[in-house]
């Protein structure tokens, strides 16, 4: 992995104690460690062979689906497998691990998500960097830290079209 564990730790969140009195902790511009581990992730991941980086995502296609099958739109409903992983490796989140598939309305899911989706086919598996502004940028979310970019394995399985966008 790029950044390890301590890399991406919350040392910087709690202002020190000197003798027993809180000392707020020092203004900085400087980039956070979890902003800096994420950065260094996607230049090296862009530089990876297989790869292909668009504005806001990088990916890399691991099994291609039919060439034939169609992609997501906005409304429509997903069904699919994810790994969800930290910089440092960690998983935060995992339908393999749960034992079963998760859908999605494409439109309800991460910035990041919602542009890789709809290049997808059913069948097609890819591994997938974001970067934290494509994701949940300075929030935190879970066991996700802010600024955090984050390394998806989708599984698209097939695509429910939003019947009410089609006319009769």
């Amino acid at each position: 992995m790029v950044c390890d564990r301590q890399g991406m730790a919350m040392r910087n969140l709690f202002p020190p104690i000197v003798l027993g009195i809180l000392v707020p902790a020092p203004k900085s511009d400087s980039k956070s460690p979890t902003r800096k581990c994420s950065e260094k992730l996607l230049k090296k991941n862009a530089r990876t062979k297989g790869v292909i980086v668009l504005p806001g995502i990088q990916y890399r296609i691991i099994k291609s689906g039919a060439r034939s099958g169609v992609s997501p739109k906005s409304g429509d409903k997903v069904l699919l497998n994810y790994e969800g992983k930290l910089p440092s490796g960690t998983v935060f989140d995992s339908s393999y691990q749960r034992g079963r598939p998760t859908s999605f309305l494409v439109r309800e899911v991460i910035p990041g998500w919602q542009v890789v989706l709809k290049l997808m086919r059913p069948g097609d598996v890819w591994e997938v960097v974001i970067p934290s502004e494509m994701a949940y940028g300075s929030d935190v979310s879970g066991p996700i830290p802010p600024d955090s970019a984050l390394i998806f394995k989708i599984a698209l399985i097939e695509i429910e079209v939003d019947l009410s966008l089609t006319s009769v």
